[in-house]
């Protein structure tokens, strides 16, 4: 699992932390959650593991006071201990990658006056999903669970409607977070809208570096769990019905484009090429970044044929008619992926048919390799 030389720079793990990791580095099987909360001291205690349908998560205790410590994506209680699942490296699936980062993150913690006045308090019971970053197919995923929780969580005596709900995504390029954020996150804010409509509360809203409140539901949103990437139905059609239906396409075959990306560019070396490929054979060709989010969506469900490619933008597929076919552009970048990052989806939608993967050469696609698809 990890060089147990890392633990000689572990300052501010107990020695019985360090011992607990000595004994699951030699035995996997025992780095469950109940052995994670229990024997580690940083992490907190004062919380309760249950499951909601395909979910599990965590609830803290009513009266509790918890904080958001906006740098590290974490959730911590009053003697700021971590609050389990607050986002992807607080996970036995990515525990390795935590403990690189955790002497710092603890150094943080420990400096932070929660006492302080200036921490804004949101008030009482609000649901989480397990945050990653806020790249478009993990924001979407995120959101989507978390509406669907919470049409499935039946197990408080608060009732649902009284609860509130947690993001963390920017609204503007100006608040450098590394991510290309075209139209200040116009696309962002809609899912926003549609799904929660006022009732979600953005972190990077008031910029605030702690937020202070009490009851918090997050629950668990891994590689290992079966609504990881799902999008499920319910998110997907309480959007539909929202939203005008129309036909935007002048044809029904549909290009999605992309740009590079600020925080890792993965674009295809010859997407110019691929760009006037598709508009010589008269595709629709639109970057989903620059249109809104509804056009968007009208696009994708009235297409016969949808090419696009390999990256977060995969996560509208759940959009595309149940006859439409899919072919996804895969660039070098991705090579150690394949669609098992997609698979509940693909199995959600009924898609495991209809998707062809065609792969770069030398992070090219070639128009002959376009024009045996077309």
């Amino acid at each position: 699992m990890f060089d147990e030389n890392i633990l000689n720079d572990l300052v501010n793990f107990t020695d019985s932390d360090k011992q607990f990791l000595l004994t699951v580095n030699k035995n996997p099987n025992l780095l469950t959650f109940d052995n994670i909360v229990t024997n580690l001291s940083f992490f907190s205690k004062r919380c309760i593991n249950s499951h909601c349908s395909d979910y599990e998560y965590v609830e803290t205790y009513i009266d509790d006071d918890i904080y958001y410590i906006k740098d590290f994506n974490l959730f911590v209680d009053s003697n700021k201990k971590i609050v389990c699942y607050s986002n992807c490296q607080v996970d036995k699936e990515f525990f390795v990658h935590f403990l690189g980062a955790i002497n710092n993150i603890i150094t943080v913690i420990n400096n932070i006056d929660i006492s302080s006045k200036e921490i804004p308090f949101l008030g009482y019971s609000f649901f989480a999903c397990q945050k990653w970053f806020i790249s478009y197919g993990h924001f979407t995923d995120e959101m989507f669970n978390l509406f669907d929780f919470s049409q499935k969580f039946n197990n408080s005596p608060i009732p649902t409607e009284k609860f509130r709900f947690l993001q963390d995504y920017p609204i503007s390029q100006s608040q450098n977070t590394g991510y290309l954020i075209p139209q200040d996150n116009d696309n962002y804010k809609t899912i926003d809208h549609l799904l929660f409509n006022g009732k979600l509360i953005n972190f990077s809203k008031e910029n605030h570096k702690c937020y202070h409140l009490r009851h918090l539901i997050i629950f668990r949103n891994h590689f290992a769990t079966p609504t990881f990437h799902k999008l499920p139905t319910s998110s997907r059609d309480h959007i539909l019905n929202q939203i005008p239906s129309f036909v935007p396409n002048r044809s029904k075959n549909l290009f999605l484009t992309r740009t590079i990306g600020l925080h890792i560019k993965r674009i295809l070396d010859n997407m110019y090429d691929i760009d006037k490929f598709f508009v010589d054979k008269n595709f629709d060709v639109i970057n989903p970044e620059n249109i809104s989010y509804i056009n968007f969506i009208n696009y994708l469900r009235n297409a016969d044929n949808v090419f696009l490619t390999w990256g977060g933008i995969m996560v509208c597929l759940m959009y595309v008619k149940p006859t439409a076919n899919v072919y996804i552009l895969k660039g070098r970048d991705y090579n150690e992926e394949d669609l098992s990052v997609i698979k509940n989806m693909i199995s959600n939608y009924s898609l495991e048919n209809r998707i062809t993967v065609i792969n770069s050469v030398d992070n090219r696609i070639s128009i002959e390799q376009l024009n045996a698809y077309v």
